[in-house]
């Protein structure tokens, strides 16, 4: 989670709040003081709250949690636009499926100092790591307006690679980098045109986030004309969030009753503007635009929760009663968990997050990807997809404990996700020097036993396994034989791949469908 470092002076300044009110008051809207001395104050933020990673972000949320100048959320709107056509953006047609979204905005008047710069600076930083994904869904970049020729024509070029041309025909950027060294920021620019351009609609959120940082600032803010798909739209827009709420959805989901009063103060100490409706029984809130984190009405309710104070939130007493009980799934899989136990198995657990390489081509078999979960912008190559099979996972772990003395009898009773649906399943595996097929059979046996369920085994064409020592597991189900899961030998390539040297044998059996029969 980012964390801001912000200079103490300016932060009791700008907020007149005491040093002992910032203390208190911090951790209430959604941060940390990491540390606070004479000269720094530490703050960490969670990610949701993206508009707080500047010292004006944190100096508006504590005013308006502390109900000082709670008016002052109403100039975030476009009537403090100077709305304008001679700042244009003409965007050429190839452009659309490369970079869809392309945004700005005129700042002028504006005081940069060293620090104003930094802090500028940071901020962008945290709007790429958080909005953008390190860069990967928005980029960010200022230029000094008074050195740029506008219109501004923005094309693709190489292939992929986002350009743009000022009326000069001379070369701005290309992939969001600045090419031209007099178009940096300095403390002597007066005026910039702010640039957002990304593949996802958050490019929006860092705009507006930025130009109310600006605004705070006394900037003045001009519009630019956007051109494309013989469309025309102004940026910025600050519109606000607009929201309606029932105000049984607050008690439903809160569980105690708040007055018209206390909304209205709760919400307005989150920086909402509120009027109530009671006539329809409801409440009618206006966000300000750099609340990114605004998207649905539960998270109006959790910021009437956050002003009113959790610790006001006296529970009454539910006014149903029942008596918890496990499922009979979860008693299922503790039967199976006892079986096991009593062969000798130890329960482990693996991760449900892994990839391609581990699941398909360590394992000999055929890449799914076209039944698998994959993940959107994945934090590393190690995890990129959710497992559709327990056994690569379990064989990792044997691999991890390689050193260890042997026989090693595991196994672990796990979610898959396969075309989007989830299903348990069971696996074990168990290394040896003598381990082979009539031991699995044996446990295998030993396994539907125990359920009292007969099956019946067919040649199984795995490439996990050796052939000819494998098998498919069938139950028959309305006279129709239904697979519920494989074991067999391992493939000794497949042991190599997971860099071990004994022989393994493993079995995999599909619970949610067997429970189902």
């Amino acid at each position: 989670m980012p964390v801001i470092n912000l200079d103490t002076k300016k932060l009791e300044n700008l907020s007149t709040l005491s040093k002992v009110e910032i203390e208190n008051n911090i951790p209430m809207i959604g941060a940390e003081i990491e540390k606070y001395s004479s000269n720094s104050v530490k703050i960490e933020f969670f990610p949701n709250r993206p508009d707080l990673y500047s010292i004006e972000g944190v100096v508006r949320a504590l005013k308006s949690f502390c109900g000082i100048n709670n008016s002052n959320n109403k100039k975030y709107n476009n009537s403090i636009i100077k709305y304008t056509n001679k700042y244009i953006i003409n965007i050429d047609n190839n452009v659309n499926n490369i970079v869809p979204y392309i945004i700005g905005v005129i700042i002028k008047n504006i005081k940069f100092t060293n620090d104003f710069i930094n802090s500028i600076n940071d901020l962008i930083t945290n709007l790429h790591w958080s909005l953008g994904r390190n860069k990967k869904k928005i980029f960010i970049n200022m230029y000094d307006l008074d050195k740029l020729s506008f219109p501004l024509t923005y094309n693709i070029i190489n292939g992929n690679h986002l350009s743009s041309i000022d009326s000069n025909n001379e070369l701005i950027s290309i992939i969001g980098i600045n090419k031209k060294e007099k178009l940096m920021i300095s403390e002597n620019t007066k005026n910039i045109f702010l640039e957002v351009t990304g593949i996802s609609y958050e490019v929006y959120s860092a705009l507006n986030i930025l130009t109310c940082v600006f605004i705070d600032n006394n900037c003045d803010i001009e519009s630019i004309l956007i051109k494309r798909n013989e469309c025309e739209i102004y940026s910025p827009n600050l519109k606000p969030i607009i929201t309606n709420i029932n105000k049984k959805d607050i008690f439903k989901i809160l569980g105690v009753n708040i007055s018209d009063e206390n909304i209205i103060k709760s919400l307005n100490k989150m920086g909402h503007q509120v009027k109530i409706n009671n006539e329809n029984n409801s409440i009618y809130v206006e966000t300000p635009p750099y609340r990114s984190d605004i998207f649905h009405k539960r998270d109006i309710i959790e910021d009437i929760a956050i002003g009113y104070g959790y610790n006001n939130l006296l529970s009454n007493n539910s006014l149903f009663y029942s008596i918890g009980e496990e499922t009979e799934f979860n008693l299922y899989k503790k039967k199976i968990f006892n079986i096991l136990n009593g062969l000798g198995f130890t329960q482990v657990m693996s991760f449900s997050l892994t990839n391609e390489n581990k699941q398909y081509e360590k394992m000999n078999r055929e890449n799914l990807s076209c039944y698998e979960s994959i993940i959107t912008n994945p934090i590393n190559k190690e995890q990129t997809i959710l497992r559709t099979s327990l056994l690569p996972c379990i064989l990792e772990i044997l691999t991890l404990n390689k050193n260890n003395e042997l026989p090693q009898n595991i196994f672990e009773i796990g979610e898959c996700i396969l075309l989007s649906k989830k299903q348990y399943h069971l696996c074990l595996a168990s290394i040896g020097p003598n381990k082979n097929f009539t031991d699995i059979l044996k446990i295998n046996d030993s396994i539907f036993h125990e359920m009292n369920l007969n099956y019946i085994l067919k040649e199984s064409e795995d490439p996990s396994f050796i052939s000819g020592r494998r098998a498919n597991i069938y139950i028959i189900n309305k006279n129709k034989e239904v697979n519920v899961g494989v074991f067999g030998e391992i493939d000794p390539n497949v042991i190599n791949n997971f860099n071990l040297s004994y022989p393994i044998i493993g079995l995999e059996i599909n619970l949610s469908k067997l429970f189902e029969i």
